[in-house]
């Protein structure tokens, strides 16, 4: 029976939670069930008094709960019962972890929680009631010590339940409502990342939660090469509006994971491209795995770097890009008003694009070159395949638009991007490719759009024009940069 288990809950700790879950709890045990709610041994046991009370209510033994507790709360905790809210925070212990819930109640309870609730527990209850200003009852489905739960607690106020769950919270808070610093950082952090959260901790005050009710995060994201930091400033200022202080704060994300900045021009060196290309997977990876749906709004200044941006993040996030002209920026390309897919969908008439296709070497590689911009590369392109790559030329021009694609038709870049893609798509149905290499002069939208709808499928070499020895530069090959790959 129960109460015989219920005399060593330590030792016999699963057993019991085997008879609370199967309800398989008989007369004889009644006494025993009401010490287990009242007597200061079982204190510690939240655990087996939240798993105890969830089943009572679930298998309507509503007067075996009102002898335990009392019939006033029986019918408050049972009236509640289907709108609890929970919400979810990391314990840790001697290097261990593991994720504990806390169980809100809100109604007219005359106690805030169990008879034998921890002392710690309580009064941090009582704090927060008052900050709150609601009333409610709590309990917990783990054991623990301290009050790190505290912030997870008041989530269930200021997080609405679909955004809530998907972050798990750490924190104490002090009785102006003040958020602290706790201990543990990095295994909660662990601990958060082994289960697919996100971890909350890093806040001012508990209003801020609140950031937290959304569906999407705008953030903006600036590529910047050779420009003095002021400029950079001056980037982020067209963004602004993107922008969004709180919840950057919380989600622990600064203006530096927020851009690949370098005041000297990159060097066209396979190596330090890699690192740049590693350095951008890293900062929209922890940007991404925020557990919001995250939208950026990228400004960039290098077409063949902005490409394989485009390569690793693919055509599966929602995203603006923005074009330079006249000395502003503009929106040209809104993948959250045209859809993703449209990018990929293969065309068979080009209207906006022309194209030649030259087989002069027995080659499985293709050098496809985009001449969309105000420099022609063709003439350079066919001296460096005969010189060095000795593989087939795609050559692609804009018909009407070169150099001024419209800043005003966002349709207009997408399908021009679909036609390029298209293009180099036929090729490939014609003649196994086994390797692509890349050539661009072309406005940095059309290069970052044409990356997201190429993807990883093939190998992928991407040239920069190195003007000390006129010359194209490998700066990218994706057999590799380790990043080059779209798993997002």
């Amino acid at each position: 029976m129960l109460k015989v288990y219920l005399k060593d809950p330590d030792k016999n700790y699963r057993v019991i939670k085997e008879f609370i879950q199967d309800c398989s709890i008989a007369e004889p045990d009644y006494d025993a069930c009401f010490k287990l709610f009242h007597e200061e041994r079982y204190s510690p046991y939240e655990d087996l008094k939240q798993m105890l009370m969830f089943s009572l209510i679930k298998n309507s033994k509503s007067e075996l709960l009102e002898k335990i507790l009392g019939k006033e709360f029986t019918e408050a905790i049972t009236k509640a019962f289907e709108q609890v809210k929970y919400s979810q925070f990391p314990i840790v212990d001697n290097n261990n972890g593991d994720i504990a819930r806390v169980y809100i109640f809100e109604g007219e309870f005359e106690s805030i929680c169990f008879p034998n609730t921890p002392q710690f527990i309580r009064e941090s209850l009582i704090k927060l009631k008052k900050l709150i200003n609601k009333n409610f009852f709590v309990c917990f489905d783990k054991i623990f010590t301290g009050n790190s739960f505290e912030l997870a607690l008041a989530s269930c106020f200021y997080v609405e339940d679909i955004y809530r769950n998907n972050f798990i919270y750490t924190g104490s808070v002090d009785s102006f409502g003040k958020v602290n610093n706790i201990d543990y950082i990095k295994l909660k952090k662990k601990i958060a990342l082994d289960n697919k959260k996100f971890l909350v901790s890093h806040i001012d005050k508990l209003e801020d939660l609140s950031h937290l009710n959304k569906d999407v995060i705008d953030l903006p994201f600036i590529q910047l090469f050779g420009k003095s930091h002021a400029e950079l400033e001056r980037n982020f200022n067209y963004l602004k509006d993107k922008l969004e202080g709180n919840i950057l704060n919380m989600l622990e994300i600064d203006l530096d994971d927020l851009s690949i900045y370098r005041e000297n021009f990159i060097q066209n060196n396979i190596d330090e491209w890699e690192c740049l290309i590693d350095e951008f997977y890293y900062k929209i990876s922890k940007a991404y795995n925020c557990n919001l749906t995250v939208r950026f709004h990228f400004i960039c200044s290098l077409s063949a770097f902005a490409f394989s941006m485009g390569v690793i993040i693919g055509a599966k996030k929602q995203l603006s890009i923005y074009h330079f002209q006249d000395g502003k920026y503009f929106e040209v390309i809104n993948f959250t008003e045209t859809s993703l897919r449209k990018l990929k969908q293969i065309k068979q008439n080009f209207e906006y694009i022309s194209y030649g296709y030259e087989s002069s070497f027995d080659s499985d590689e293709l050098m496809v070159c985009i001449y969309a911009a105000s420099h022609n590369p063709i003439g350079d392109a066919k001296k460096f395949i005969n010189e060095t790559l000795h593989c087939n030329l795609l050559t692609i021009n804009i018909k009407d638009f070169q150099g001024n694609i419209s800043i005003d038709n966002s349709n207009l870049w997408v399908e021009i991007t679909r036609e390029i893609y298209s293009c180099i798509n036929s090729v490939n149905n014609k003649q196994h490719v086994s390797t692509y290499h890349f050539i661009f002069s072309a406005p940095v939208p059309l290069s970052f759009a044409l990356g997201m709808a190429i993807g990883d499928y093939k190998r992928l070499v991407v040239y920069n024009f190195d003007k000390s020895d006129l010359s194209y530069k490998k700066v990218i090959d994706s057999e590799k940069v380790k990043k080059f790959r779209n798993f997002f």
